[in-house]
């Protein structure tokens, strides 16, 4: 073998390798709505998470109320953390080939009592999963405060991958305008 016939075989194999990873990524994308009444009505803050690879991926809100500060205009007056009533979480298997069920037992939405500059880890932690749906193409998962969860939400994970993820000790963390999606 020639060494540029080594070197053509090693090219398409990596193209290939790459193709492989490229289908794989991205198969499916959540999002958690935070309403201000138990019944889900009246959005007061809503968070997107789509896993761009099949490792890794996390959506960090250090405080929601800084969140839902930079989104008062679609917001009713008064509305804080506090006065989330409820939440629902809902995943979307985008992919036409196989099934999500391992993608979607990786999403875990991790609930903080504090937000994470007061340098408590966000304190009190409660994770929600997703239920699978019907066909396997959705999972969703809701939560009511004042009926299942007395503490109030002052901070979000919305993770994949990341079940041992631990807010930042002590420091400020990330800004809390700054909304967006880290991949390792």
């Amino acid at each position: 073998m020639t060494f540029q016939n080594y070197s053509l075989r090693a090219v398409l194999l990596c193209v290939v390798l790459t193709c492989l990873q490229a289908v794989q990524a991205g198969r499916i994308s959540c999002s958690a709505q935070f309403f201000g009444h138990a019944n889900y009505e009246e959005e007061i803050a809503h968070v997107a998470l789509k896993p761009a690879s099949q490792s890794a991926a996390s959506t960090i809100i250090p405080d929601l109320d800084a969140l839902i500060r930079a989104n008062d205009r679609a917001v009713p007056m008064g509305f804080r953390s506090t006065s989330i009533g409820s939440l629902h979480m809902l995943c979307i298997c985008l992919t036409k080939m196989g099934t999500c069920d391992d993608d979607f037992s990786q999403v875990t939405l991790r609930l903080y009592t504090d937000p994470f500059h007061k340098g408590t880890r966000g304190g009190a932690t409660r994770d929600l999963r997703c239920t699978q749906l019907a066909d396997s193409t959705y999972c969703s998962a809701g939560l009511r405060m004042r009926n299942e969860w007395a503490d109030d939400i002052s901070a979000i994970a919305f993770l994949y991958g990341q079940n041992s993820y631990e807010p930042p000790d002590g420091l400020a963390g990330p800004d809390p305008l700054t909304i967006g999606m880290a991949t390792d």
